[in-house]
């Protein structure tokens, strides 16, 4: 059982995660030549540092490859579906659309008890902001991630089935729908 200090901890580490890419999202975002990799460089620093703190190892949250396998099929069992029925239902509204090679690699490359799922599930999906659509989305994504991640521990794959589901979306949902999977102040420029 985690002592109150060390849960205070984990809980500052979390806010400050979620204030930096909300920081990002919200205010920086675009403002100077390189600032993505700065904001890449900061999220896993501090996230290398809170892991280091606490004495876990990558392999512990989930980056290993010994159960790739079992942990792909239990992730597309659930993933798959999602994916064929967005991309079919793209087709059908007649709103599907080929992405350009660029967007297709951009969106294929870019992650208890009850209050901490739904907590996790929240933040993800209040990192979607203002984008109601997406907000709804990635609350309902966030709890099936959780879900998924109890079950087959390894980001790698999980991060994999993000970005084929945010694919999906992209190319297959109305962009006026979707608000072109724009978050934060890009949502707000037109």
């Amino acid at each position: 059982m985690a002592s109150q200090t060390e849960m205070k901890s984990a809980w500052m580490d979390i806010l400050a995660m979620t204030g930096l890419l909300l920081s990002y999202l919200w205010l920086w975002q675009r403002t100077f030549p390189g600032e993505l990799f700065v904001c890449i460089a900061l999220v896993v620093g501090l996230a290398v540092w809170s892991h280091w703190r606490r004495g876990e190892t990558p392999r512990d949250l989930g980056f290993r490859t010994d159960n790739l396998t079992t942990a792909s099929i239990k992730v597309f069992s659930f993933v798959g579906p999602l994916v064929v029925v967005t991309l079919l239902a793209g087709v059908w509204l007649g709103t599907f659309r080929v992405p350009a090679r660029d967007e297709f690699l951009a969106r294929l490359l870019v992650p208890g008890g009850l209050l901490p799922v739904v907590a996790t599930a929240l933040t993800f999906s209040l990192l979607h902001l203002p984008n109601s659509f997406l907000v709804g989305a990635t609350f309902l994504a966030g709890l099936g991630s959780c879900w998924l991640y109890a079950r087959a521990r390894n980001l790698w794959v999980l991060g994999l089935a993000h970005g084929l589901l945010s694919l999906a979306f992209s190319v297959s949902i109305s962009k006026s729908l979707t608000a072109g999977m724009k978050v934060g102040s890009r949502a707000l420029r037109r």
